[in-house]
């Protein structure tokens, strides 16, 4: 058994011993003369029995003194001896994970259980001496993550520490400490309620220099209800047009709820109220109906009430109706009469025709839907054009001519895809079938049909590959598919649309092209979740404008980062700092908000699954993580056990306890001597 010392320089005051020696050596009392009348009372023996007692007790004082300096320096040395073989470097590195993930909002016997993982991260740092330096790791990154901190700056930075939507999986935090230090000794303390969804221990590190310790904040399983998702009947939104939204609720918990209240919120008005009853560990769906008269950015929310986990209750979206649809057609010779019937009584679309001849190309960004329309060969210029539209997130249709020219047409579509025509087949054959799940089929058939009669083709181009088909021939070649790899869309029809080439446009199916242009307005997402990276399509007048995103209610205004390309710009949002919170927020160009974004909190947190100490253990001892320990306890046990696993069992307390205990003995052996050497006489005349 080896003993250390916290601080040996100390010991060298250990030679403050000699000080009492040497009084005992060198003594400077003065010997007093006592005269007698008769030395015949005095008896020799009793002479000699008091001055053997006197030296004892100069010895017993002495080794007291020599004992109570002693082991008061050692002490003040802070002796301990060590757990571990290896002696503890007093210069590793040391890193304190703090889960202040949404989960952490529950609720424990001791508190919430972010409070008190701050206050086991507080007892760790009181476990080292007050040279150690700290870095201190939540799930919100930030640049003090790899600046090392002293103990009154980690404690200033734990204090702060509030939750965070963003919850990485851990391993991915044992890696970001990892690479703090690969060359000496490091330790990270993970204090989270190891939630199974983030701890994925499995994947932590095995190192010989990296320590992990687990310090589990115990949760118990809380009856959570929460919104998982939300998504409309129809693919796209029209003003008054009766919109059906599905809810999904979700009862994480063991126990059946009825009689919850779940309310909608369309532009912060209450447009829905529905009660619901929900089994334990089960969900219910639920539709809820409303109407927006106006066009614009369109802001909802589903809502409910729920305790003590809050960060689920509410669900948002939002989407844009558009005040018109601009649909340019441009044509070879004639405007296809047909598409004109189509889209002629709908006020909501606006179709302007035009000449392959007489085009403006820089005009047709102006438009949301391009439709080409039996041209023989697409310009060059147009090919390019094209290409910048689908990257917009517009659509394009394609219609063929029968003489068109397949090199040219093919040379297109390898800007955007990697489909082709590879033929002409003059064969006539009958549409197979089409893929009812499709959004361009939506309200074209009132009921599912297992007997349709379908159109027949007499001519067609075949397209390859056989992939993305929306529209089936009998021979399995594609009549209609969606062959764009950018972010809009690219229809393009096997088949020119006149009657003689088939009866097509006679047919129900024909009502899908119109459903192609309505979906144009319904490129966007009608959520986000925080920790999504977000894009968006910023309008042309934004190439010279400062882009903003706000959000009014919680006084948040900042600029996000733009990547501009030479036909448009895109917002993305991937900013940490700026956005925390789910909630409505919108982009802001020249005082005018041209989008709205709705963003919510993950909805992985909302089961509360949590490990327990012991199936830590297991799994550590499963993917035989030998470098992963766990301890747990209260705030002192945890402080006492890193004290002793760092450096050992501590002995300065009975060295202290030593040292009185000489100082007691010393001041009896002063005091009270005498009353020893006290012994009765008799005296002979």
């Amino acid at each position: 058994m080896h003993i250390f010392f916290t601080y040996p320089r100390v010991l060298w005051a250990l030679l403050l011993v000699i000080i009492p020696i040497i009084l005992h050596l060198f003594s400077f009392r003065k010997h007093q003369h006592v005269f007698f009348h008769s030395i015949f009372l005095l008896q020799e023996s009793q002479d000699e029995q008091n001055r053997t007692r006197t030296k004892l007790q100069e010895i017993l004082i002495l080794i007291s003194r020599i004992i109570a300096i002693a082991f008061l320096v050692c002490a003040f040395a802070q002796p301990y001896i060590p757990v571990h073989a290896e002696k503890t470097e007093p210069n590793q590195t040391v890193c304190i994970y703090i889960d202040n993930s949404l989960s952490m909002q529950n609720e424990t016997k001791e508190g919430i259980a972010v409070e008190i993982a701050k206050s086991r991260a507080m007892s760790i740092l009181n476990a080292y001496t007050p040279q150690q330096s700290f870095y201190i790791i939540s799930n919100n990154p930030s640049i003090s993550d790899q600046i090392p901190l002293t103990k009154q700056q980690a404690e200033q930075k734990i204090a702060g520490i509030q939750t965070s939507p963003f919850s990485p999986p851990i391993s991915e935090i044992c890696l970001q400490a990892q690479s703090l230090d690969l060359h000496t000794k490091n330790t990270l303390y993970i204090i989270s309620d190891f939630q199974k969804y983030t701890s994925d221990i499995a994947n932590f590190p095995t190192d010989s220099l990296f320590h992990i310790t687990c310090v589990p904040i115990i949760s118990e399983k809380t009856n959570n209800i929460s919104i998982d998702s939300v998504w409309f009947d129809t693919p796209f939104r029209v003003k008054n047009q009766i919109e059906t939204i599905h809810v999904r609720i979700k009862n994480h918990g063991n126990q059946t709820h009825t009689d919850i209240p779940v309310q909608l919120f369309i532009n912060d008005t209450l447009r829905a109220i529905s009660n619901i009853q929900i089994e334990a560990e089960n969900f219910v769906d639920i539709t809820m109906e409303y109407s927006v008269a106006n066009t614009g950015i369109i802001s909802g929310k589903v809502s409910l009430d729920d305790y003590p986990l809050l960060f689920d209750n509410d669900y948002y979206f939002s989407y844009t109706i558009r005040n018109t649809i601009n649909v340019l057609s441009i044509n070879e010779n004639q405007e296809n009469t047909h598409i004109t019937k189509l889209l002629q009584y709908d006020n909501y679309i606006e179709l302007t025709q035009n000449s392959r001849h007489s085009i403006d190309y820089s005009l047709i960004q102006n438009y949301d839907v391009l439709i080409l329309h039996e041209l023989v060969e697409i310009p060059s210029g147009l090919i390019h054009t094209i290409q910048n539209f689908l990257e917009l997130g517009k659509t394009c249709i394609v219609i063929p001519h029968k003489n068109s020219s397949i090199d040219s047409y093919n040379t297109c579509f390898a800007q955007f895809s990697n489909h082709s025509f590879i033929g002409y087949d003059t064969t006539t054959i009958s549409i197979q079938g089409f893929d009812a799940h499709h959004p361009i089929f939506t309200n074209v058939f009132e009921s599912a049909k297992t007997n349709i009669i379908y159109p027949i083709i007499t001519s067609h181009f075949i397209i390859e590959p056989a992939t993305n088909r929306i529209i089936t021939l009998a021979n399995h070649h594609s009549f209609v598919s969606n062959i764009s790899l950018l972010k809009g869309a690219c229809y393009v029809f096997s088949s020119p649309l006149q009657k003689e080439q088939g009866n097509f446009i006679t047919h129900p199916l024909f009502v899908s092209l119109y459903n192609m242009i309505l979906l144009v307005q319904n490129n966007q997402t009608i959520q986000t979740t925080l920790s999504d990276k977000i894009k968006i399509i910023a309008p042309q007048k934004a190439t010279t404008s400062v882009i903003h995103i706000i959000r009014p209610e919680k006084n948040i205004d900042f600029i996000p980062f733009v990547a501009t390309s030479l036909h448009s710009q895109e917002i993305l949002l991937e900013s940490f700092d700026a956005i925390q919170e789910s909630g409505i927020y919108y982009a802001l160009v020249e005082d005018s908000i041209f989008s709205g974004i709705a963003i919510n909190y993950s909805r992985n947190e909302s089961v509360m699954d949590f490990y327990t100490s012991q199936e830590i253990q297991d799994v550590c001892m499963t993917y035989n993580k030998t470098n992963t320990t766990l301890i747990s306890g209260n705030q002192n046990t945890i402080q006492t056990h890193i004290r002793d696993a760092l450096q050992g069992i501590q002995l300065w307390r009975y060295s202290l306890i030593i040292a009185l205990f000489a100082i007691f003995t010393e001041i009896i052996l002063i005091r009270f001597w005498k009353f020893f050497l006290k012994r009765p006489t008799n005296i002979h005349q």
